[in-house]
Parts: C-alpha cells; structure tokens; sequence
C-alpha cells in the first residue's frame, strides 16, 4: 500500500492510499489494480506537481517499486481528509430543530410584542412556538415569515385559560419539538374602558381569566419541566395597570395586579431551582394592531403619526432586545421587574393624576372614555 498521489481531471488530484500489485512507472512494469480511498479538491498547480511526480516515479514515501513505503509506515499517515464545508453567515441562527438551543414559547403571540419576541429567538437560534387563542391565518402568517429565514417555527391555537389544554400542549411541545428553554406569557386582558356600573361579572372574569389563571397555568406547566432540568426562564408581560389602578380599568387592573402577584411567587418559589422568572411592565403605548389599534383605531393611528418618529412608541422589535437581556443574564443579577416606556412619556409613578398614553399632555384631545397605559 503506497500514499500516490496521481491526477484525475484538470484542476483535481487524488490524496489517497493506492494499492499497486506491480508496479515500477516509466514504461517497465504496467499497473495491474488501483484502488483509491477519497478523493480532494486541488488547484491546478497541485495537479501539475502531481504530472511531476508521476514522470519522475516517484511517490512522497520513496520511488515507486523499491518498497520504500511499508503499510505500517502509511498506517501512521491517514488520508487527508477533505476540509469542512463552512456555513454560511445567517446558517448561525438558521439551524434545524435538532441543533437549535432549544424553544421559545411565545404565549399571545400576536401581530405586537408577540411577534417581535419571536423574531429576536428565532434570530438567536430557537425554535419558536407560536401560540394564540384563535386566528389561525394570522398565527400561520407569522410561523411562514419566520420559517422563509430559515428558521423553525411551529403555530398552535390553545385557550391558556383552560388547564388540560395547556398542559397537553406544553408536554406534547417538550417531547416532539425539544425543550423549552424560554417561554413568554404575553397574553392580552384589556376589555376596553368600562365605567364601574357598565362593567359585567362576565367581562370581569374573562379579564382575570386572561390575565392571572392564564399566566399561572401556562407558567405552572413549564416550570415543571424547567425545574426538572434546573434551567430555564419564564417572562410575563404586563402592564401599567398591574401597578396602579385607573377609572374605567376596574376589570385590567385587577388582571395585571393578579399577574404580577403570580409572577412574584413563582420567582419566590422558583429561583432555587434554577429558573429565572421576570415581569415586565410596558408602561406607553405599545405599537399594536391588536390592542390600541382594536379598541382606540383612531387614536392609535393619530398618536403613530405624532409620536412614531420621534421614537414616542414603544417598538415591539426594540423592545424584543429587553427579553432577549432578561434570557441571558447571569443567576447572579437576575432581574425580576422592570418596566419600559418611550423617553417622551412620564413615568406612571410621577404621574399627578390618572392621565393615559392618550391624554391631554400628548397634544391629543383624550377618547370620550379613557384608558390606562397598556
């Protein structure tokens, strides 16, 4: 067995082990058998030092037929191998499901904050769980948007409200798509502005339905598998109105007041197991079809006009970043509560009264019925 090195094709040379049954070059002795192990790319110059070697009768262990090379001598010297395709430059985060760092759960992942969270995983290499309560087409959308990158997205409609549901489908995420790493409950409860006397036990329920039995059932599901790994993060969305209360607001407030109460006991009970629980405040308004574009259309358009250009409206794919700090952060700075707000806006808690993202101060005349600061 010999290390030969002979030419191919223009361009393409051989670096292999070639066994020759008699062989002596040069016109005395015809090769009988060759057989080569791989084959590599080569430049031509290779290929012309190849031609040299092969006029000469000589190989790089001795000349061809004097037995300078021994198969002990080629077993201590492997064939080359060929070198490694690179992958391209967004191949970094554009990885299949199996190499992926695992999955993000995005729980309310509407045309706002939702999609902007997904975006940034999807980015950062995850996998990424769609998940919404209904509008099936709008949720397919987005997973098609994410997956022409590249990247693995899957849409699930769930009721978070509903305990079988939720669980069924955390479990069923766990063992046929991969673990999940990162989950985001971002799930709306604002109802509108409804004056004590207009608001319904119904509408109050589903608001705290939305709100608190929402966030601790799809929160209690995942932990369970992320305490079990000891690793994970789980971030709740919230709003203003979890801080401080506003006429008209009876029903939000006490869904965000109640979302963060559950926020804050599963950081209490969690942390020791390894799992960073956090709760953000989005005090402004948010750039969102789904919320102030739904129930303030007008407004929301006016207050993009004005504010938009000057940076007055939280962007959903800006504020993206803030999660992506929280799921990075060492254990030992954890943050458990932050809240965020355009620079034009003042802070809820130096607010002399129950103004709104809508109120007199924005150089807008206020909707007849007012709203918090979603």
């Amino acid at each position: 067995m010999l290390l030969f090195r002979a030419p191919l094709e223009r361009g393409i040379a051989w670096n292999c082990p070639v066994l020759l049954t008699r062989a002596t070059l040069g016109g005395q002795t015809e090769v009988v058998h060759m057989t080569a192990a791989r084959t590599q790319r080569s430049c031509a110059t290779r290929a012309r030092t190849s031609r040299a070697h092969l006029a000469e009768g000589t190989t790089f262990g001795g000349t061809v037929g004097r037995g300078a090379t021994s198969r002990a001598r080629l077993a201590r010297a492997p064939p080359k191998e060929p070198p490694r395709r690179r992958h391209l430059w967004w191949n970094r985060w554009a990885r299949p499901a199996a190499m992926a760092r695992g999955v993000c759960l995005v729980f309310g992942a509407g045309a706002g904050i939702g999609a902007g969270i997904a975006r940034r995983f999807a980015r950062g290499g995850y996998t990424v769980c769609l998940v919404r309560r209904k509008d099936r087409d709008r949720l397919e959308a987005l997973a098609a948007e994410l997956r022409r990158l590249g990247v693995c997205a899957h849409a699930h409609l769930c009721d978070g409200t509903r305990e079988s549901d939720v669980t069924d489908l955390i479990d069923t995420i766990e063992s046929s798509i991969g673990p999940i790493e990162i989950a985001v409950y971002n799930v709306g409860a604002n109802v509108g502005d409804r004056p004590i006397q207009a608001l319904d036990a119904r509408v109050f329920t589903r608001a705290w339905q939305l709100g608190a039995l929402g966030a601790f059932l799809v929160g209690k599901a995942v932990s369970k598998h992320m305490a079990a790994r000891g690793r994970g993060t789980l971030i709740f969305t919230s709003a203003t109105a979890a801080v401080r209360g506003n006429q008209g607001q009876a029903a939000h407030s006490a869904a965000m007041m109640g979302r963060r109460g559950v926020a804050m006991s599963f950081a209490h009970e969690l942390a020791a197991s390894g799992v960073h629980v956090a709760h953000v405040v989005i005090d402004g308004m948010v750039d969102s079809p789904d919320t102030l574009g739904k129930f303030f259309p007008e407004q929301f358009q006016q207050m993009k006009a004005l504010k938009g250009p000057q940076g007055g409206i939280v962007e959903p794919d800006k504020l993206s970043e803030t999660y992506w700090h929280l799921h990075t952060q060492d254990r030992c700075v954890w943050t458990f509560e932050l809240d965020v707000r355009p620079w034009t806006d003042t802070a809820w808690f130096h607010t002399g009264r129950a103004e709104n993202a809508m109120g007199p101060r924005d150089g807008i005349a206020p909707p007849a019925a007012r709203s918090s600061k979603l």
